[in-house]
C-alpha cells in the first residue's frame, strides 16, 4: 500500500510539472552615445564703462542682454551682451555647467575682476529637449576699480558641460 501510495504522489508531481509553461521574454537596449557638445554663440560684452573717479563700481550684466551699475555711467557705442552658448547631446539628458567662479580682465599690467556670474536655470542641473539641444545665456559682475585706466580689457574663461 506504502508503495502504491508513493507512486500515486510520484505521478500527482509529475503530472504537475508537466502542466508548468514557459514564456520567452526579448530584452533589448538603444545606446545612444552622443558625447555632449557646447558651442559659443556669442560672447559676454559689458560694453564702454566711465569709471567712477573717487570710488569702485560694479557693471552687471543679465541675462537678458541688460546692464545694471553702481557707482559708473555707461556708454551707448557698444553693445552690452550675455554670453550665449548652445548645449548639443542626447535627448531630455541633464547635464551640469561649470563656470569659473572669477576671471580677469587685462589691459597691459592694469585688470578688474569679473565674478558673480549667473545663467540660465540657476543651480539646478539644465535638461537637452527632444531634440537633443538647449541654449542658456551666461551674465556676470565686473568690478571697476577707482580711476581705473582707460583702454580695452579683455579675458577668457572657460565653460563646461558634462552629463550628470
Amino acid at each position: 500500500m506504502r508503495a502504491s501510495l508513493l507512486t500515486l504522489l510520484t505521478g500527482l508531481l509529475l503530472a504537475q510539472a508537466s502542466m508548468a509553461q514557459t514564456a520567452s521574454t526579448a530584452a533589448s537596449v538603444i545606446i545612444d552615445n552622443r558625447q555632449i557638445a557646447i558651442t559659443k554663440i556669442v560672447d559676454l560684452n559689458f560694453g564702454t564703462i566711465v569709471p567712477s573717479l573717487g570710488a569702485a563700481g560694479t557693471a552687471t550684466v543679465g541675462l537678458s542682454n541688460n546692464l545694471s551699475t553702481a557707482n559708473v555711467l555707461t556708454s551707448n557705442t557698444t553693445t552690452v551682451r550675455s554670453a550665449a552658448y548652445n548645449v548639443v547631446g542626447n535627448p531630455f539628458a541633464e547635464f551640469t555647467v561649470t563656470i569659473p567662479p572669477s576671471v580677469n580682465l587685462s589691459n597691459g599690467s592694469q585688470s578688474m575682476l569679473v565674478n558673480q556670474f549667473t545663467r540660465t536655470g540657476g543651480a539646478t542641473p539644465l535638461v537637452l529637449n527632444s531634440a537633443g539641444s538647449l541654449q542658456f545665456a551666461v551674465g556676470a559682475t565686473l568690478n571697476v576699480n577707482a580711476n581705473q585706466a582707460a583702454g580695452t580689457y579683455t579675458g577668457s574663461f572657460d565653460v563646461t558641460v558634462a552629463y550628470n
